[in-house]
């Protein structure tokens, strides 16, 4: 394939069915997070409300591996249509949900749809398109994750207060319906694809439930650390927490009825009690955005330098990118003032950038052939499971009181001394 551009009339449709496949995945993460509050209060599952996050992460971990083990087998195609109907089955199945139990099985599902999509769309990126446009193309995929960052939350607070947290999940089905479309035969098989090795769904269901005992298991110590408190003012502030708690949720379904009043932003998670974040909260939320935005630059210019240098230096980018991120991190944590920490955090956000897209450029460029499936469920997973147990490790730390920005500067040094193990 000569094709110069990501919308050369043979790949432009192609490439909207991956902007719009990430941006729906991105969406389900994110916007969602505005109005779990009150849907987890409207179906009676306070209880329950991290997993409605938990459960998303855990089953994206099995759809990857089940949609790499197909599309090793059977092609691309097959998976993203898979992966898309299940994704909608999701949607529907939490906008009409009666009961918590309800709404988690649909965010079991929208978790297995969003992992198999994306692997299908990696595998994509890895068949459809020749190996000069790859780089660029992850750039696109990492930019598809801007607007759902930014806008995402602001967009689902104010449906949800114009017709309820039920809608936000409806919303999303036209983004399924869209990405169907463009995606319908866009994607190319390998014409000398044969069977490999294909990922073990087995261990992706380990790894799963192993994820959820721990994190089911944190949950349980730090009820019972705040149940213990000490003496009777930690009963006391217990109690009080407990009340608190029930208040909010009577709030929340209170909002719920009055979500017709008309629109306004912000005002499911405050008519549902949620107080306001404190300034530290407010400005780690800010320096999230700016990485929000900085990884896609950075992953950006990475294309660019690849494609001038030939597909060359590949690996010392991706070194000099995971160094960033080891440097970044260290400044967060021992930096002082209004700016330097924000400075080392846009270091970090650009360090990551270049080095994601380095290591996913190589790793696609290394795949064998009939093995794109397992490449691509192995990079998602290591997206999905790496921060997830590096967060672990961190905060582990910080109860111990150790500094925990050791372990993101350790991970980083490791993905240096990698970087430039590896080729191409």
């Amino acid at each position: 394939m000569n094709a110069v551009s990501v919308l050369a009339p043979g790949l432009r449709r192609t490439t909207a069915g991956v902007v719009l496949a990430v941006s729906l995945v991105a969406f389900e993460q994110l916007a969602v997070v505005t109005v779990a509050p009150a849907a987890a209060a409207d179906v009676g599952g306070s209880a329950l409300y991290g997993w409605l996050f938990t459960a998303f992460l855990l089953a994206q971990v099995l759809g990857a591996a089940a949609a790499g083990r197909l599309a090793d087998r059977r092609g691309v195609t097959l998976p993203l249509r898979l992966a898309l109907a299940v994704a909608a089955a999701g949607l529907a199945v939490a906008a009409a949900a009666p009961d918590v139990a309800t709404l988690l099985a649909g965010r079991v599902l929208q978790g297995v749809g969003g992992g198999a999509l994306v692997t299908g769309v990696y595998a994509t990126i890895s068949t459809a398109y020749p190996p000069a446009l790859r780089p660029r193309m992850l750039s696109v995929f990492g930019s598809a994750f801007v607007v759902p960052a930014l806008a995402g939350p602001a967009v689902a607070v104010a449906v949800a207060s114009v017709w309820g947290w039920r809608a936000v999940f409806l919303l999303m089905l036209p983004l399924v319906a869209a990405a169907a479309g463009c995606l319908a035969g866009g994607a190319r098989e390998r014409p000398d694809a044969a069977p490999g090795r294909p990922a073990s769904l087995l261990a992706a269901a380990a790894l799963a439930a192993g994820t959820g005992a721990l994190v089911a298991g944190r949950a349980a110590g730090a009820r019972r650390a705040a149940g213990r408190g000490r003496g009777g003012a930690g009963r006391g502030r217990g109690a009080a927490a407990g009340a608190a708690s029930r208040r909010a949720a009577a709030r929340a379904r209170a909002a719920c009825r009055r979500r017709r009043e008309g629109p306004a932003r912000g005002r499911v998670l405050r008519d549902a009690g949620a107080p306001r974040p404190p300034a530290r909260a407010r400005r780690g939320r800010r320096r999230a955005g700016r990485g929000r935005v900085t990884f896609p630059a950075a992953a950006f210019l990475h294309e660019r330098l690849d494609a001038r240098a030939g597909g060359r230096g590949r690996t010392v980018r991706g070194a000099v990118g995971a160094a960033l991120v080891a440097l970044g991190a260290a400044g967060v944590a021992a930096g002082t003032g209004p700016l330097w920490p924000g400075l080392a955090w846009t270091a970090a956000s650009a360090g990551m950038g270049v080095a994601n897209a380095a290591a996913a450029t190589a790793a696609f460029t290394l795949a064998p052939p009939g093995g794109t499936g397992r490449v691509s469920a192995a990079v998602l997973l290591a997206e999905l499971v790496g921060p997830a147990a590096a967060i672990g490790v961190t905060g582990a730390l910080l109860a111990a009181g150790a500094a925990a920005f050791t372990v993101p500067v350790a991970l980083a040094v490791l993905a240096t001394v990698a970087a430039a193990r590896t080729g191409p």
